[in-house]
């Protein structure tokens, strides 16, 4: 965890191989770099999804699998694969891998 921010009261778990450079000033134990490989920067971020990331901004949330937020505020990612940028964007209806690829052969 990047330093200044080690009050380990106010982040989740970090997860194997993750990265959090984010900053939480409250507790909680979802926020951060919580999974396998995902990576997490911005006020108050949490990046859940396997291979998530949350690049910036304000209260966003990567909580799909492969998912991302860029940036902006109050974005979520929760399906398989979104990518969600600018200022309050939301879910997409869920996909799962399988019919992704499904559909792509």
């Amino acid at each position: 965890r990047i330093n200044g921010s080690s009050n380990a009261d106010n982040y989740g778990d970090i997860g194997f191989y993750a990265v959090d450079l984010s900053y939480n000033p409250v507790s909680s134990t979802t926020r951060g770099a919580t999974n396998y490989y995902t990576f997490a920067a911005g006020y108050s971020a949490t990046a859940s999804g396997s291979i998530s990331a949350v690049l910036g901004g304000a209260l966003n949330v990567a909580s799909g699998d492969y998912s991302a937020t860029v940036g902006g505020y109050k974005n979520t990612a929760s399906s398989y694969g979104e990518v969600a940028l600018s200022i309050l964007n939301t879910d997409l209806p869920a996909a799962s891998a399988t019919s992704a690829t499904s559909s792509a052969t």
